[in-house]
């Protein structure tokens, strides 16, 4: 059965702040509260203060129920194709993998949850509900801390005071959902100890020490033993990881991207970062330390995964909704090689294009056509042709009407929209919304974080297990 058309309220919902918002005459003093909360916030990525949007994204019941929808039939679907390139060589050979990282993918996890986190990013029209896929995440799922600082922000408005006098707003919580998913996959897993001692575990220079401290938190709130241990502080022993201060650890809650683990044990990152990944990925391969996610969700998360969707092998094993789902929603994606698309389409019709490294991680790399003249859009192409990139057909993007707080004097205007909903454990745990002006929506190309609110939902009454919490006003 086809997932409905939900026909629900978000541009209405939307309407209706922003007329409150302008019956305030902008909500100037709001705007200010809103940017004085974020400068001593912890809203910060690499020393920078992250821009947010004034106006919220407002999700309803049917908008969040068909999201549910979406996230079960696109789980589904990955959990089969990363299933079968385990499975069956040929259909792996679809992914050029270098030998390294196929030895990775194939360590077996010890629990049965394909993908334990991730957060998918999907084009909505939030007038007809179509949707296109932009990309899925699964290594280094992040941003759960911008989502709760944005919503903090938010409700210190006159603008918010006076739509919950109408409705009753939620805020999202998307740090208990996935502590306690962890701890049921963990107990779960074939080796589990009593009372393992956990490990948030990054790169220095890619880490989020603010997001990674509230998890720490919120383990240790719920009775868990957790530590931060950067992957440079990791060693490992004859009987499993540990850190340089000593400490025996269990699980691992992986934060680090695949493609960063590969590029340090190739050596491009420091000798102590190198050390502590191959310390991290002989005690994986040993089965001493449970790794939450495995290298496994890698076949998900890069950008293949679009090109191997669209071809018919996968089409074999999916049913026929599945096969509807891909057709409908997974942009036609190929390698940039002459042998897989039209090289002079690409070429001549440029704003309908855009390429991206098949092995990256936060849009580094990715280049849409729009955004370059002719002459530097062929140069683009011709330098990144048979190079780990792969083609994909532009996305149309839905655009709503949004500011900053400051500069005050920046009027309303068309932002361009992506919305990721978080799955934790195979279920759908979160929104997380931003928007962008640009070929590209990312932070780096003007991108803003888009505060999100649950408007007049009873979540037990959808079967949705998403958390929420009260925004902090103080």
């Amino acid at each position: 059965m086809a997932i409905e058309n939900p026909r629900g309220d978000m541009r209405k919902l939307e309407a209706e702040y922003i007329a409150i918002m302008e019956s305030l005459d902008g909500d100037v003093a709001g705007r200010n509260a809103v940017q004085d909360y974020l400068e001593s916030s912890t809203a910060i990525y690499q020393g920078h203060v992250i821009e947010m949007s004034f106006v919220p994204k407002l999700f309803d019941a049917k908008t969040l129920k068909y999201i549910d929808e979406i996230q079960k039939t696109t789980y589904s679907i990955l959990s089969k194709v990363m299933q079968h390139y385990i499975d069956d060589p040929e259909y792996a050979a679809l992914f050029r993998f270098a030998p390294e990282l196929d030895r990775l993918i194939r360590i077996p996890t010890g629990y049965s949850c394909p993908i334990p986190i991730g957060r998918f990013d999907i084009f909505l029209d939030e007038e007809t509900f179509e949707f296109s896929f932009c990309e899925f995440n699964t290594d280094g799922s992040s941003a759960m801390n911008e989502e709760r600082e944005a919503g903090n922000s938010l409700c210190r408005t006159a603008t918010f005071d006076a739509m919950c006098e109408h409705h009753t707003l939620t805020a999202q919580d998307l740090f208990d959902g996935w502590v306690d998913a962890f701890a049921e996959i963990y107990a779960s897993y074939d080796a589990k100890v009593d009372d393992p001692l956990i490990a948030i575990c990054d790169y220095r220079n890619s880490g989020n020490p603010d997001e990674f401290g509230i998890f720490r938190d919120r383990f240790i709130e719920k009775g868990h033993r957790c530590e931060i241990v950067y992957i440079d502080e990791l060693e490992c022993r004859e009987d499993g990881l540990y850190s340089k201060g000593g400490l025996k650890i269990d699980a691992v809650y992986r934060r680090a991207v695949t493609a960063e683990v590969m590029d340090a044990l190739e050596g491009l990152y420091t000798p102590e970062e190198q050390a502590g990944t191959q310390a991290l990925c002989e005690a994986y391969a040993r089965h001493q330390v449970c790794l939450i996610g495995g290298f496994n969700t890698h076949i998900a998360h890069c950008k293949q995964i679009f090109q191997v969707l669209c071809n018919p092998m996968t089409s074999e094993f999916l049913t026929e909704e599945e096969r509807e789902f891909v057709a409908a929603h997974i942009p036609f994606t190929a390698f940039l090689v002459p042998e897989e698309v039209d090289m002079a389409d690409v070429l001549t019709n440029k704003d309908e294009w855009i390429i991206k490294p098949t092995d990256r991680y936060s849009s580094k790399g990715v280049c849409a056509g729009m955004e370059h003249e002719p002459e530097a859009w062929r140069a683009l192409i011709e330098e990144h042709t048979g190079r780990d990139y792969v083609v994909q057909r532009y996305c149309k993007q839905y655009k709503t009407i949004n500011c900053r707080p400051r500069p005050l004097d920046e009027e309303l205007q068309p932002w361009n929209n992506l919305v990721g909903y978080f799955n934790y454990n195979g279920k759908f745990a979160g929104i997380y919304v931003r928007a962008g002006r640009n070929g590209l929506i990312v932070g780096y190309d003007g991108g803003i974080t888009v505060g999100t609110f649950l408007v007049d939902v009873d979540l037990d009454e959808l079967g949705i297990d998403i958390r929420t919490r009260i925004p902090v006003r103080d």
